[in-house]
């Protein structure tokens, strides 16, 4: 999945556009519901953000030189820091809680975004490099989920290299899922293979 940051800001400003016209007519008993899920909305479409900086600086800012094995090889841990060095400021302009490592009781979930309980958002990332991709995603994400009570999360996979066919049995695990009404959560996949110099690509 790719994002643009111009389609971004035009979802953000449906969002709040529909969030005004839900204050000015509240109705009863609906209010709340609206309010929450609208709120959860536009967490998400701020995490898409992130996950667009994040993609920008590993494909064309050099940051893929973090992961590379030709210097040296890294850990999830090292993908984790990184989106939280991007995410931080931007939660704290957006006034959204981002909180690493969360035990879930289950396990640890690599970071949740949350305004109120009702509005969580959780993000996994894992490398293409780890041989339990499809388990964390099809088994341990949905997990982590019915411990924190949300549906909503972001299954994140960097590219470093012997991603294999990994990404199209995600996706295929996803449609297939679709398909059954019961929608997995979101796949975002960013590519932080090593690149050539400028100089050096055709």
């Amino acid at each position: 999945m790719t994002f643009s940051l111009e389609s971004h800001r035009e979802r953000l400003k449906n969002i709040k556009g529909r969030k005004s016209s839900e204050e000015k007519e509240p109705k009863a008993g609906k209010y709340k519901e609206c309010a929450s899920a609208l709120k959860t909305e536009e967490k998400e479409e701020n995490a898409r953000l992130i996950f667009d900086r994040q993609a920008g600086r590993l494909s064309h800012r050099r940051f893929w030189q973090t992961f590379s094995p030709a210097v040296i090889p890294r850990h999830e841990s090292t993908a984790q820091r990184l989106f939280f060095a991007v995410a931080y400021s931007y939660c704290v302009a957006n006034n959204v809680d981002i909180s690493p490592e969360v035990d879930t009781g289950t396990g640890q979930i690599d970071f949740k975004c949350a305004k109120g309980f009702d509005s969580k958002v959780l993000v996994e990332i894992k490398l293409s490099t780890n041989p339990r991709i499809l388990h964390g995603y099809e088994t341990q994400l949905e997990i982590y989920k019915k411990s924190e009570d949300t549906l909503r999360a972001f299954y994140v996979v960097i590219d470093v290299g012997r991603m294999g066919d990994k990404d199209q049995k995600l996706v295929r695990i996803k449609n297939e899922a679709a398909k059954k009404g019961q929608p997995l959560s979101e796949l975002v996949f960013i590519d932080g293979i090593l690149k050539p110099s400028a100089s050096k690509r055709r």
